[in-house]
């Protein structure tokens, strides 16, 4: 191998290292990049476990409130259809004479 074979080949491979440097520097900024977005993502379904709790939470109260305003509604009805069940009706035995009503 002559002088000017040598200089080829480690100007070839001093190309391949500078473009292999340029793509390990490319990667490590991307492996970085998902990193941060593992973080974020990590961060954000803290936050919907978190929320969904609340919206758990808040649902039960809403049930426990609506049940409470509803239970005296419930109870007067209730009442009533009693009161309706004791009621006595009295049943006519002759049929009613619609004549005799509109008599002068």
């Amino acid at each position: 191998m002559t002088e000017a074979d040598y200089i080829v080949l480690n100007e070839k491979i001093d190309s391949i290292q500078h473009n292999l440097d340029l793509h390990l520097k490319d990667t490590d900024k991307e492996i970085g990049d998902i990193q941060n977005l593992r973080m974020e993502v990590a961060a954000n379904t803290e936050a919907i476990k978190e929320l969904r709790k609340t919206l758990d939470r808040n649902a039960d109260k809403v049930t426990n409130r609506f049940a409470q305003a509803i239970e005296p509604i419930l109870e007067e009805t209730q009442q009533l259809r009693e009161k309706i069940d004791k009621k006595k009706f009295k049943i006519l035995r002759e049929p009613w004479n619609w004549r005799r009503l509109f008599r002068r």
